[in-house]
């Protein structure tokens, strides 16, 4: 088993990271309206919109425009574990933020 700490998995100048910096900026108050789950409730977690934001840009940056692609790379691509950050992500979920953000 090797263990390793999720920011260890990039290096500072990476592409990933100023993704991620441009959508840590970003205004995604609007993402969360359609989020029906509260902290400290039951019921199911949801990602949060900026990981989804992150994964969609830099994924087309890297050429990839298929949800299905882009969970496959969050398995095994370094860059994109590092966005998702261990939260499961699944294609489903990634088409339905997309279709929805452009709705």
């Amino acid at each position: 088993m090797k263990m390793n700490c999720m920011d260890d998995l990039l290096p500072l100048d990476h592409k990933a990271r100023a993704v991620w910096e441009y959508v840590e900026k970003m205004d995604t108050s609007s993402c969360f309206e359609e989020i029906l789950s509260f902290r400290n409730e039951a019921g199911r977690s949801t990602t949060n919109p900026k990981v989804l934001s992150a994964l969609w840009i830099y994924s087309i940056l890297d050429g990839t425009v298929s949800a299905r692609k882009i969970n496959d790379l969050c398995i095994y691509h370094n860059a994109y574990k590092w966005i998702a950050g261990g939260v499961p992500i699944n294609r489903t979920m990634l088409s339905y933020f997309i279709k929805m953000s452009f709705n």
